[in-house]
């Protein structure tokens, strides 16, 4: 498998909504981001419905031990990447996906999803890896830029994630300002949701940036 060919079978699957329907998880806790169930968990390979209520963001993160994938929409997607040298961690692009759209997906790829529409909607993940036998995306990377810090997890693409779920930490590099100003503001609108005391925070740190800036 390469990662044209997780495209090519993912396009000629001709997936439907209704297809994705029994795995849709709209209930998930506001503080989970959005939801997350697996379909299929095979020897080389994952298969995962995610359900994205209007607001529903994903951390930055990375796929673990993933060489092959692909990511398809059915909505929408607010789409960021992001590249990190030893020098700087920053936004390469935003786009939106159309309702169809297919990214491929491997250990290189940094991003970030989310709904910025007022409508529900799923998206369909593939990830694979020809050498692994199970636990494919294990030892994904959690970009928490508010604290500047990399946690690796085998757990969802969450923000705040529980001590529990991370088993090793390091320090990211320099942020470039732009990309802090704007993941500060989508962590604000999170917090807003469920917990008005952070928002508050992240509001002044954001003003703080700007103010510093200006100076």
């Amino acid at each position: 498998m390469t990662l044209v060919k997780a495209e090519q079978y993912l396009r000629e699957a001709e997936l439907e909504i209704s297809d994705l329907m029994p795995y849709a998880d709209f209930d998930h806790p506001v503080a989970d981001g959005y939801g997350r169930k697996m379909v299929v968990d095979d020897e080389h390979f994952e298969i995962m419905v995610m359900a994205w209520n209007p607001g529903d963001f994903s951390a930055v993160h990375d796929h673990g031990y993933t060489s092959w994938g692909a990511v398809q929409v059915f909505g929408n997607v607010m789409h960021h990447t992001f590249s990190m040298s030893k020098d700087v961690f920053r936004v390469t692009k935003k786009e939106i996906l159309p309702d169809g759209a297919i990214v491929k997906v491997n250990n290189a790829l940094i991003h970030q999803m989310g709904n910025v529409t007022s409508t529900p909607y799923l998206t369909v993940h593939v990830y694979g890896n020809n050498e692994r036998q199970g636990n494919i995306t294990a030892d994904s990377r959690i970009f928490e830029l508010e604290s500047g810090l990399i946690k690796h997890t085998t757990g969802g693409a969450f923000f705040n994630l529980p001590e529990e779920a991370v088993y090793e930490i390091e320090k990211m590099p320099e942020i470039d300002h732009n990309t802090m100003v704007h993941q500060l503001s989508i962590l604000m609108q999170y917090y807003q949701r469920f917990d008005e005391t952070k928002a508050e925070e992240l509001t002044r740190s954001v003003l703080d940036r700007f103010s510093y800036y200006q100076h």
